[in-house]
């Protein structure tokens, strides 16, 4: 959405590798595309919630999944690289890539503290489902909590539980 109306373009890039645009609660969205026909290099793009690009920076080959920050202040980014960097996460702003923050086990980012550069993560393993908040700026872990609820649910079930 731009200015209220449907926007039908982001704008002439040269699509990369099948990535698509990746829209934030804010309106403001990041893609990654080729910087130019040859195809050799990636970039980052970042739109603010207006619409209208943040900035643009090259990032790596193959790093996917961007999720814009709020405003377009930043996104992060993803390694495809398999193995040790799976749950790796970059963050990229109109600098380059400032940091890397590994967020394990099974990371997914539940989303941003409004007008700011911090992003809530769950994590998770069996059971043992965790909250973490990030503060890329300081590219730090600001706390880390078990999920609410004794069955890593959020839901404590001894409330469930049939009195006979």
């Amino acid at each position: 959405m731009v200015q209220g109306k449907l926007a039908s373009v982001v704008g002439p890039f040269p699509q990369y590798d099948g990535e698509d645009v990746h829209l934030s609660d804010d309106g403001s969205a990041a893609l990654i595309v080729w910087k130019d026909e040859t195809e050799k290099t990636a970039q980052l793009v970042v739109l603010n919630s207006g619409g209208k690009v943040s900035f643009r920076v090259d990032c790596g080959h193959p790093d996917h999944s961007p999720i814009a920050a709020p405003g377009g202040a930043g996104a992060l980014l993803r390694p495809n690289t398999g193995g040790a960097n799976q749950n790796t996460f970059l963050w990229y702003t109109r600098e380059g890539n400032l940091r890397s923050l590994d967020i394990s086990p099974n990371p997914n980012c539940v989303g941003w503290i409004p007008d700011s550069r911090k992003s809530l993560f769950s994590t998770s393993v069996g059971f043992d489902d965790r909250y973490r908040l990030i503060d890329w700026d300081a590219g730090k872990s600001l706390w880390d909590i078990a999920c609410p609820g004794d069955n890593g649910h959020g839901v404590d079930t001894r409330f469930l539980r049939s009195p006979h």
